[in-house]
């Protein structure tokens, strides 16, 4: 399975909302904290965007077949 890893940065802009609006979502509950930290750093799957892409009502579109988002 080809999984890619983000920063918030890197799924801000995949999503098209400011930084601190993802993390905002995080922080109050409104959307599951990625399971994966690295150096304390959120490290978010494409899973991870579904999700955040669901709240945020952004459609997402494939790149490839290969499950990986656009915009990256």
């Amino acid at each position: 399975m080809n999984e890619n890893y983000y920063l918030l940065k890197d799924v801000a802009k995949v999503l098209g909302v400011k930084p601190y609006r993802v993390g905002y979502a995080l922080a109050t509950g409104l959307v599951p904290e990625p399971e994966t930290r690295i150096a304390n750093k959120r490290i978010f799957d494409d899973e991870d965007i579904r999700r955040l892409a669901a709240h945020f009502g952004v459609e997402l579109r494939s790149k490839g077949g290969s499950g990986a988002v656009d915009g990256r």
